[in-house]
């Protein structure tokens, strides 16, 4: 199944390096357009998604304004709880916009499968004569094959290296249809039960066959005339020697590491950001280190695979931002006044809301209940008013209220004092 898909995705990539006259960064560079155009329809989707939750920040904010004050952990996942379900009514949805980066992330590592094999998957010759052939170019001279050296990174790449060097050298046909011939594998080599085998012997004439077909692709990894430069795979020991081609090679990483930097910053502020409060201060610091995580992973793996995967990388940063911008300006988020978040206040109190809220009179302090009983109705609680400290009083006022406070000579309570509202089978009722 897999092998059908790498196929598919070396053939598209060798007709549009065809395009360029078989230069695989151009097929690359096309190849990222045109999957950035197949998840377009998903990013414009995100796109009005985030536009229906910007709408509900007011509402949002007239919600942490209700909670405010209240500190506790209960009150706290209350006002969490009251926020999501929020958002979820309007269609919010975190793992919402990961779709268009979870297929970018696909098709890459599908991608570096075809280009570490490109000799079956992009120039593409058959698994078998490509076998052959790798084994033509690494056996011994006295053995019938070249003698070449294809260690030290990615076989197939160097294959393709040397297969364009002894392009047009008819001996090497020949030579290559002897090899297979004679080719021989050796199991349980010394011991009673050895066995020899001949695995190209019978397909010898077709693997030569599919050689000249294949041999006639133009299909290149080279880099402004430097040879092979995006089969090479970057070094961090590079940085250390002398001016070549392969110090150059080190610029794809470090470029990477710059745009997925870049990109996330801007991905935040193109993109709706849910508030989250308290949690968002204490996950400031981890969402900094993030911002520094990620774009060290890129460089990590910039350094891991073939310079095309990188500069492949690089080419979804840039045109990733760019939808983005594009996006952000054909469809821009709302931008709320201090009336719409009054309004938003004014809606979650009653007024053409369902949140039940006490609307609190002008000069009375709102609802002081302990913020561990948040299962209880605003309504069981009394509106008490600002409290206002005795010794803020002139001195004569001191005295006044002292002497209301005072109990009468028949050690009954103060008629000055107002009795406290006490709830009967649901009434208020006034105790004397």
């Amino acid at each position: 199944m897999f092998d059908f898909i790498f196929r598919g995705l070396g053939t598209v990539l060798r007709f549009f390096s065809n395009l360029f006259g078989g230069n695989f960064l151009g097929g690359l560079f096309i190849f990222a357009i045109i999957l950035n155009l197949v998840t377009l329809p998903f990013s414009i989707k995100q796109q009005h998604t985030s536009i229906r939750q910007a709408k509900m920040r007011p509402r949002e904010m007239a919600i942490r304004k209700k909670y405010a004050g209240r500190n506790d952990r209960a009150t706290q996942q209350k006002m969490q709880q009251e926020i999501m379900e929020m958002y979820q009514q309007q269609g919010y949805n975190p793992m919402g916009g990961c779709f268009p980066m979870l297929l970018q992330m696909a098709v890459l590592l599908l991608l570096f499968q075809v280009i570490i094999n490109p000799l079956r998957y992009v120039v593409g010759m058959e698994n078998k004569a490509a076998d052959a052939y790798k084994a033509f170019v690494t056996a011994k001279q006295e053995e019938g094959g070249l003698g070449e050296d294809v260690s030290g990174g990615y076989q197939e790449i160097n294959v393709i290296r040397i297969m364009n060097s002894y392009k047009g050298d008819e001996d090497v046909l020949v030579k290559f249809e002897e090899f297979c011939e004679n080719y021989e594998v050796i199991q349980n080599k010394g011991k009673e039960n050895e066995t020899v085998s001949h695995p190209y012997r019978d397909g010898a004439s077709s693997y030569v066959k599919e050689l000249e077909r294949v041999s006639d692709s133009k299909i290149n990894f080279n880099l402004f005339g430097i040879q092979d430069f995006l089969a090479k795979q970057p070094q961090i020991g590079d940085l250390f020697k002398k001016w070549t081609t392969d110090v150059v090679l080190i610029l794809i990483p470090l470029l990477n590491f710059v745009a997925q930097f870049f990109t996330m910053k801007l991905q935040k502020k193109f993109q709706f950001q849910p508030l989250q409060g308290d949690q968002q201060k204490q996950m400031g610091c981890m969402g900094k280190v993030m911002d520094w995580v990620f774009p060290a992973l890129t460089l990590f793996i910039a350094f891991s695979v073939p310079a095309a995967i990188g500069i492949y990388w690089l080419f979804n940063n840039l045109l990733g931002v760019l939808r983005s911008f594009i996006l952000h300006k054909a469809m821009p988020l709302p931008v709320f006044t201090e009336e719409d978040y009054k309004a938003a206040e004014r809606e979650l109190r009653g007024k053409g809301g369902n949140e039940k809220l006490v609307k609190t009179p002008d000069g009375v302090r709102s609802n002081p209940n302990s913020l561990h009983t948040i299962d209880f109705e605003e309504e069981d609680y009394a509106v008490l008013p600002d409290y206002e400290s005795i010794y803020d009083k002139s001195a004569e006022e001191r005295e006044q209220a002292k002497a209301d406070m005072k109990p009468s000579k028949k050690g009954e309570p103060n008629k000055n004092i107002e009795a406290a509202p006490i709830k009967k089978d649901g009434k208020e009722d006034k105790k004397d």
